[in-house]
């Protein structure tokens, strides 16, 4: 959430790279040439909304996004990660985002999605990742930010979901455990933290700050686990969206929370490579469904709406 952006120049190598990844039969693989997943799907849909240009944008082919969508869906309205591959809550938030993001979502391709979504809450009041199995942090985002998306919450306990959310954040630590009995977790900053934002019940966010200030952050940069754990690039990506969460108050709240001074708020920081002109200025909030900045959501759904025409003669095509 701390960008070094160079604005006189197109990131020709993020958007060039991630073309190479998107295969002809549609979406994304982890590589060039390697088979289309959703996971790297919707980090590379994610990754092009963020650099927001046209050339970024219009990198997706829409209509084979759709048609690979398609070929995931299961009979009961889940998603397989890829060809072959596991049907879980994952599968189904990965689609839901690219079919949202893009605007080539379609009744027939959610049917019955929310409901499948729904059997995998648990007793406990988070859901899992297939129906039977453990309440996670993880899984529960995904099933719960694909259900907001689809505006489709009704299908859930949101009661029994609030009580399970204030469960996971530790007494003492102030940050969130992922699942019943386990440790603390930094990346569950954003996993749970942003629940919150999603649904609503109150998060006590000077606690979390803390955790992530004082705990979380690597004394040699970056953020890690917890406390005695190197930090790594998932972790520093995921702290810091649950510290937007936290200090913005999610879905763009204009009352910022700040524990300590006013230089701990996240700032884009956009450099000039001619002259040199550094500019501070407070960080846009995320968009807590998708985890991208707001102001670049808004800019992927302004290019993406106006291609409805288009979404149009792509179902019709199927």
């Amino acid at each position: 959430m701390i960008q070094k952006i160079r604005i006189d120049a197109v990131p020709n190598s993020a958007v060039g790279f991630l073309s190479l990844c998107q295969n002809p039969t549609g979406g994304f693989g982890g590589g060039p040439q390697q088979q289309s997943h959703l996971a790297p799907t919707y980090a590379s849909v994610c990754a092009l909304c963020t650099v927001g240009l046209p050339e970024a944008l219009s990198t997706v082919d829409r209509k084979m996004m759709y048609r690979f969508l398609v070929s995931l869906r299961s009979r009961e309205g889940a998603f397989m990660m890829h060809e072959g591959g596991e049907v879980d809550v994952r599968g189904c938030y990965c689609a839901v985002v690219a079919a949202k993001v893009l605007h080539i979502g379609t009744p027939e391709l959610f049917k019955g999605t929310a409901d499948w979504i729904g059997s995998c809450q648990t007793y406990e009041g988070g859901l899992s990742g297939y129906p039977g199995l453990e309440a996670h942090g993880g899984y529960t985002y995904c099933g719960v930010a694909a259900l907001v998306l689809l505006q489709r919450t009704d299908a859930i306990d949101l009661e029994r979901l609030s009580h399970w959310l204030v469960q996971r954040q530790m007494s003492v630590e102030g940050g969130f455990q992922g699942r019943t009995n386990k440790l603390v977790d930094g990346c569950y900053s954003f996993w749970i933290g942003c629940l919150f934002q999603l649904i609503d019940p109150i998060l006590p966010r000077n606690a979390l700050q803390e955790y992530i200030l004082f705990l979380a952050q690597s004394p040699g940069g970056g953020f890690r686990d917890k406390p005695g754990v190197p930090p790594d690039y998932y972790h520093t990506c995921y702290v810091l969206s649950g510290l937007s969460a936290c200090q913005h108050g999610g879905r763009g709240a204009r009352n910022t929370s700040i524990v300590g001074p006013f230089s701990n708020l996240l700032v884009v920081i956009i450099r000039r490579y001619a002259k040199f002109l550094l500019i501070i200025a407070p960080q846009s909030p995320i968009e807590p469904k998708i985890n991208i900045c707001l102001h670049a959501f808004r800019k992927a759904e302004e290019y993406f709406s106006a291609l409805d025409g288009l979404h149009s003669r792509i179902v019709e095509e199927q």
